[in-house]
């Protein structure tokens, strides 16, 4: 009753000792990996300058449209240099630029440095450069000014549509910014916003160009108050009915299907989308999905396929289908940078703390790695053209399952769940009442009687375990063994056990056990409260919870631990029905996924 057959040995005093070569103790720091000081500027002045030759804008002819020919005119004969590295990129005119001291020295600057944003692509790529383009305007103390002239060629019929979001936005041409004095700043050479060294004294103009896809690009008070001006913009022109069911929705669901233009970049694949609603649907017994897609009858067909109901959201707007989309609690994004704002700023401005999906891969013709922060869940081999293999779901189901509880585990040991959230409680005392499911040998009851002195029932159904436990607490009166195990009714069961553990599925020797039903053992002894209640018995948590709360003695217990096992089947289903039980009770302190959760009665 204590071991994950595939992955897990018996508990020690609690703790959780686990097989799998693929599970490390240790959570893993995402900001580790995202490059650059973020603190002030000044920090940077200690390291060292390695030059590289950034182009000068000069001899842009005046109203220049088509800048980038332009540019490609420019007299140079030297070839793109490799980067060096990108902690230590420094700013070079043609000619040597004089030394200088870090930003704060520069002369000139904090009234007359423009930013220039070259805006292009869709809407979530415009956020993407508009974002990163006002948070660098921000840290340099510059004006911004974007540049929408692409769209007046733009081979998929996007329109400029962000950048005026601002009430108090400039726009500017490139041509107007041309010659000594400009520089610009290409996509791929800095990697954050905080790489960026200090610019020439003379600096007078910076011309961005590239999509700054990421997190690292932005100050996220930036992107805020971007979203900020949108939800302005764009709420008093929405559904006002749809917009109050969104909000209202406890666990609404936003899928982002894009197909339409995007077979070039690589399609998600259906088995994606399908098993990400899968699993936040077992998960949520409650959920609603809100399906925003540019093919929506391709989306009807796939989700009616499979028995899917959803309701399709369309504003007229991609900028009202964009605010729509951050109402949702949770996000299955594409590979697009259009939901996956959605996803941001529903997450980081809704505040409602749900789930976000999306695939590792991005761009698939160039490998253009994925944007999407760590936090967020993301799935390999996720995308492809159409092609839904039955099979394919089913791995993708599992790989989903299973990457989501690795993640919960690492977290997990990460806080030294065992060492704290097992055995620290504030209200236990020598009064109070803590029930054991199931004792093993022990080690568990052993420390809560240590700590607080109450009064434990163990309950081992296993021989050789439960008289391990009677004989090591034949001294203590207030810890009281029981040979057999709570469920929903009276039964014997034949279970195994071995070194590594007890329960149904470890294999091992085999051994008849007794059940005694949980209702009728409570009012036999007479337990009117429950102080704490520890469930671990490997799958038999769904029957006696839910006999517990079908019967009412859920109410009995002040707080309840219990470790989920998702082998059992129907287990994810099984387990959302037990959240949402649970919810009219009992208040949800703390869960690592399917790992240990916490529940505490509401008073």
């Amino acid at each position: 009753m204590r071991s994950r057959s595939a992955s897990r040995k018996g508990s020690s005093s609690g703790s959780t000792t686990w097989r799998s070569s693929s599970v490390t103790c240790e959570a893993s720091c995402a900001a580790a990996n995202r490059g650059g000081c973020r603190n002030s500027w000044r920090c940077r002045r200690a390291m060292p300058t390695v030059p590289t030759p950034w182009p000068l804008i000069a001899n842009v002819p005046s109203g220049l449209s088509n800048w980038p020919a332009a540019c490609r005119t420019l007299p140079s004969t030297r070839p793109t240099p490799a980067l060096p590295s990108l902690a230590t990129c420094n700013w070079r005119m043609l000619a040597e630029p004089p030394n200088f001291d870090g930003f704060e020295n520069m002369p000139g600057h904090a009234n007359t440095l423009t930013v220039v944003n070259r805006a292009k692509g869709g809407i979530g790529n415009q956020l993407f450069q508009h974002v990163f383009a006002a948070s660098l305007a921000r840290r340099l103390g510059g004006e911004l000014r974007t540049d929408t002239n692409y769209f007046g060629a733009d081979p998929y019929g996007f329109a400029a549509a962000v950048w005026n979001l601002d009430p108090h936005a400039r726009a500017a041409s490139i041509a107007e910014h041309a010659g000594a004095g400009s520089y610009l700043l290409r996509e791929g050479s800095i990697r954050a916003l905080d790489q960026l060294q200090p610019l020439p004294a003379d600096a007078r103009s910076l011309v961005l160009d590239g999509y700054w896809q990421g997190e690292a690009y932005f100050d996220p008070d930036v992107a805020r108050q971007t979203y900020a001006q949108l939800a302005a913009r764009v709420e008093p022109q929405v559904d006002a009915v749809l917009l109050a069911r969104l909000r209202s929705s406890p666990n609404a669901v936003a899928v982002h299907l894009r197909r339409r233009d995007y077979a070039h970049m690589g399609l998600c694949k259906d088995s994606y989308y399908v098993a990400a609603i899968d699993h936040l649907r077992l998960n949520h017994a409650d959920a609603e999905l809100f399906v925003f897609s540019d093919e929506p009858n391709y989306t009807r067909h796939l989700l009616d396929s499979r028995g899917i109901p959803f309701t399709p959201v369309s504003s007229d707007s991609d900028l009202g289908d964009l605010f729509l989309m951050s109402q949702c609690r949770h996000f299955i994004v594409s590979n697009s940078s259009y939901s996956w704002w959605g996803a941001w700023f529903g997450e980081q401005c809704g505040g409602r703390g749900g789930l976000v999906i999306a695939p590792r891969e991005w761009v698939t013709i160039n490998a253009t790695p994925s944007p999407c922060p760590a936090r967020w869940l993301q799935l390999v081999d996720a995308v492809r053209p159409f092609a839904l293999d039955e099979v394919e779901l089913t791995g993708v189901a599992a790989r989903l399952q299973r990457q989501r509880f690795d993640d919960a585990l690492r977290a997990w040991f990460g806080a030294r769940g065992d060492q704290t959230l097992r055995v620290e409680f504030g209200d236990l005392g020598p009064g109070s009442l803590v029930l054991d499911l199931a004792g093993y040998k022990g080690d568990w009851t052993a420390e809560i009687s240590r700590r607080y002195g109450s009064r434990v029932m163990v309950f081992e159904p296993i021989r050789a375990f439960h008289d391990q436990i009677r004989d090591r607490f034949a001294g203590t009166p207030e810890v009281q063994p029981f040979q057999f195990g709570l469920g929903a009714r009276d039964e014997v069961l034949e279970m195994h056990h071995s070194a590594d553990g007890t329960g149904a599925f470890v294999q091992g020797q085999a051994e008849q056990v007794r059940l005694v039903q949980a209702s009728g053992f409570l009012h036999e002894h007479g337990v009117q409260q429950i102080d704490l209640l520890k469930i671990n018995i490997e799958g038999g948590e769904f029957e006696l919870l839910e006999h517990l709360i079908a019967t009412g003695e859920i109410a009995r217990v002040r707080r309840l631990q219990v470790q989920f096992h998702d082998f059992v089947p129907d287990a994810l289903a099984r387990r959302a029905r037990l959240v949402q039980q649970l919810g009219r009770t009992h208040r949800q302190n703390w869960c690592f996924y399917f790992v240990w959760e916490e529940w505490a009665l509401q008073l």
